[in-house]
Parts: C-alpha cells; structure tokens; sequence
C-alpha cells in the first residue's frame, strides 16, 4: 500500500489586544506652529477653541485682554496676555520669571515622548472655556495612562514662596490634579475619577514627601469607558479668591484603550499527515 502524504495548512492567532492609542504631540497639527522659544504662535487667537492631534481634541481659550484705567489723573492702557485650558507647547527653559512669559515652562523643559508637551491651567470658576479633552471620532474609549509634570511657575510658588499670593509649602501641603470621566452628553461620569498628587506633604515623616519635578506616570484605568475627561486642580493654600497655588500642570503621553480587540496575528505552518 502506498503511504501518501497530504500537506495540510494551520495557522495559530497569537494576539486578540485591544488597540492602544497613544497621544503623539510630535506630530504637525492644524493650527498649531512654535516661535524661536517654543512656544505656540497661535496660543492667543481665537478666544475659546480648540485644536486636535488624531482624536484627542483639547479646549483652549486664549486672548490679549485690554483696557485701561486712570493713575494720578493720567489714563493708562494695558494689554494683558491670557491663556486657559490646554496650550501646546516646546519651551526648553525650567525656571519661573514672570506670567505671561514663563507660565508655559515645565521642571525639565521637554515632553516625556519628545520637545513638545501640554501645559494645563485649571481656570476655576472664573474659566471661559470648558476644561475638557474628547475624542472627535465620537467613540468611547477606556483611558490607561497619561504622564504629568509640575509646572516651573508651581515649583517656584511651592518651594520659594515667592510668587504671591501663593505661600511656601509646608507639613500638610498637597498639590493635585483630579480627572473625571465624560459622559457622551459630556457630563462628569459618577464614580469616575482619579487623583494624582504632585505634590503631597501629608506625612508626618519627611522624607516620605513628595515634590514632583520630572515626568510621572498615572494610571488612568480606574475612569472606565468615557466619551472625554474634564480635570480639577487643587491645592491647600486657598485665599479668598480661591487657590493661591499656580493652577497649572504638564501633561504628556496620555494613551487609550478602544476597547476593541485588534485583528489577531497569525502564525502559519504545514504539518505533515
């Protein structure tokens, strides 16, 4: 009798992932260009907008405020520059001279992918544009992680104590930044929240003190399916008008889940029978 041999075809799927996607600011964006210092040119047009990289669009409001007021019977015009909610940004500088200059100047002077990262400020009940991140393919997506870092105008304010109204920390200080989950009508989600402290001097052990000054990771899986995320910042130094504390954070490398398993990787072989 004669032996036949038959080759037959299998394959094996190796990976059934969901897909990751991860914010990528080194890319171009529409709307989005740096002067000579890093900055972003177009930070003050527009008034409340947004602009976009892949499907992470980001709120932004940003003027040059102007006005006047009388000084010892002589009346003196001014223009003041103004930005809140999320700014891109590639300065290289660290240290804190003044607002409106410095107020994009994170502690190491680049981004944890690359040059370019988000500075954040928190408006607070004064804000003139919500403080939200959406997905602009109108899909729900399930968050992992984002990567923060204090601002210089924070680390000035907390450490030296110069930048009044803002006080020097001290034991029982903390610094945070509070993230919220979105609803698809954009409402905060209950139960979806996660904080992450920059700064956290609660311990009655000093050496156990926290003082963020480089990028750090958070895990933002706790929020769930969201349509976007809004943020809070807090502080324990508040005055009259709220929180003395720089509002600010920088924000990198923010990737989610879309819940949707990848297309399976096959391994082919033919086995003899």
């Amino acid at each position: 009798m004669k032996k036949a041999l038959l080759l037959a075809l299998a394959f094996v799927a190796l990976s059934v992932n969901a897909k990751v996607i991860t914010l990528n600011l080194q890319q171009e964006a529409e709307g989005v260009t740096f002067d000579e210092n890093g900055l972003w040119v177009e930070r003050f047009q527009g008034e409340a907008n947004t602009f976009s990289y892949g499907i992470f669009t980001f709120s932004h409001y940003g003027t040059i405020m102007k006005g006047s007021y009388e000084y010892e019977g002589e009346i003196i015009e001014y223009e003041t520059p103004y930005c809140e909610g999320f700014s891109v940004s590639k300065s290289t500088a660290t240290d804190f001279q003044y607002y409106g200059l410095s107020d994009w100047n994170n502690a190491v002077g680049k981004g944890q992918l690359g040059d370019a990262f988000l500075m954040v400020y928190d408006g607070g009940a004064w804000a003139y544009a919500p403080k939200t991140l959406t997905f602009n393919d109108g899909n729900a997506y399930t968050p992992k992680e984002v990567y923060l870092c204090n601002a210089a105008s924070v680390l000035t304010a907390v450490k030296e104590g110069t930048l009044a109204p803002a006080r020097k920390f001290e034991k029982g200080d903390y610094f945070t930044v509070t993230f919220n989950g979105l609803d698809k009508e954009g409402n905060k989600i209950e139960g979806s929240e996660v904080v992450c402290y920059l700064i956290d001097y609660r311990s009655e052990d000093e050496a156990a003190w926290k003082l963020n000054e480089g990028w750090e990771r958070f895990d933002l899986s706790a929020l769930g399916e969201v349509y976007g995320i809004t943020y809070t910042v807090n502080s324990t130094d508040v005055g009259e008008y709220g929180i003395n504390t720089p509002t600010y954070f920088a924000m990198d490398a923010l990737s989610v889940d879309d819940g949707e398993p990848e297309e399976p990787e096959t391994e082919y072989f033919i086995k003899q029978i």
